[in-house]
């Protein structure tokens, strides 16, 4: 499988990292795309993980972000073009981000499947794009009854109600009273049930 993973941002690369690590060590080829802000390129080379740069921050305003949007999007859209055209290749199997607008939009546009996540509710412009181009698996780590992904689902379903080509689903620690430590493993969500969600969803 061709995996393509967008970092946006420094934190993105000490997400991704073990996940573009375990993608490797199954065999997968997996390509990377950064963007030239904070330490994100830093990071990079610290770990040893290879990226392509492509586009810069663009400021804090609503018209520089969306400026920052369009023009990284369509950058990233001729990255990966030429990424199969060049090698004479199949394209990317799926796009993987953590935040990452841009990734979302240019795998739109290519058609190629995309995952994001987001952690934080009151990104707005991060959720008023994806909301709109992706299905939503959300995953708080609180019970599912009255717990605090039903409010992020709620969110969800208000703005983005007329896009959402699934139901949003959650998955969540169980309806007990959070564990000690030693076996919070347990009671956290696990890879497997976070990944059957995802299958779930898109097999809409």
């Amino acid at each position: 499988m061709r995996v393509w993973i967008d970092l946006t941002n420094s934190p993105h690369v000490l997400v991704m990292r073990p996940v573009i690590e375990r993608l490797r060590t199954a065999g997968h080829e997996v390509q990377v795309t950064a963007r030239d802000f904070a330490q994100t390129l830093g990071l990079c080379e610290r770990f040893g993980l290879e990226c392509t740069e492509i586009g810069r921050h663009r400021g804090e305003g609503l018209a520089a972000k969306a400026a920052g949007l369009a023009s990284r999007s369509l950058a990233l859209v001729r990255w990966a073009r030429r990424q199969s055209h060049d090698d004479g290749r199949r394209g990317f199997d799926i796009a993987l981000g953590h935040g990452s607008n841009d990734v979302c939009v240019a795998a739109g546009l290519l058609r190629v499947p995309s995952a994001t996540m987001f952690d934080y509710e009151w990104a707005t412009l991060q959720h008023s794009v994806n909301c709109r181009l992706a299905r939503a698996v959300v995953v708080p780590e609180a019970p599912m009854t009255a717990g605090f992904g039903a409010e992020i689902v709620a969110r969800i379903v208000e703005d983005c109600f007329d896009f959402l080509e699934a139901p949003v689903l959650r998955v969540t620690g169980y309806d007990l009273p959070y564990p000690p430590a030693t076996i919070e493993e347990h009671y956290v969500p696990s890879v497997q049930r976070i990944l059957a969600a995802v299958d779930k969803v898109t097999a809409y």
